[in-house]
């Protein structure tokens, strides 16, 4: 159920307009974020294993560019 619902936000966000990308990197992967750091290392590698390749990718530009 979690990787159809992963796969959905990933064509949501393909398929979106500037927009759409810009709520689902302010809302979904600022929420995936703080659910992965109450993870542990192997359920939050699990997770990002099932990120479409497109979501990982804004998901690792928001998250560490607000580190920097």
């Amino acid at each position: 159920m979690a990787e159809k619902c992963l796969r959905v936000i990933g064509r949501i966000y393909d398929k979106g307009d500037a927009i759409v990308k810009s709520a689902v990197e302010a809302v979904f992967i600022f929420s995936l974020d703080l659910l992965t750091s109450s993870c542990s290392v192997a359920e939050c590698n699990q997770i990002m294993s099932k990120l479409p390749i497109q979501v990982f990718t804004a998901y690792y530009r928001q998250v560490y560019k607000t580190a920097l």
